[in-house]
């Protein structure tokens, strides 16, 4: 979802500043950050890790939040 909204509000990935994972299996934290490393190429944005028992979802393993400051400039407000 983070790739499908990002460029409607006129941000990217390097306008990310936080993320925080909750995860159901802290012991699997290795895996989310391979996948940040695909994203995030330069600075990293800081992280916090949190085990929940249990998610939303029975299913789910892993929910991310996402805070990113976009320039004035590139903001594209949705209506």
């Amino acid at each position: 979802m983070l790739r499908e909204y990002r460029p409607r509000v006129g941000g990217d990935y390097a306008d990310v500043v936080k993320t925080t994972t909750f995860t159901t299996d802290v012991e699997e934290y290795h895996r989310v950050n391979d996948e940040r490393a695909k994203y995030f190429k330069s600075d990293l944005p800081t992280s916090a890790l949190i085990g929940v028992v249990p998610l939303a979802h029975p299913d789910l393993m892993v929910e991310l939040e996402v805070m990113a400051v976009i320039p004035t400039e590139r903001f594209k407000p949705q209506e």
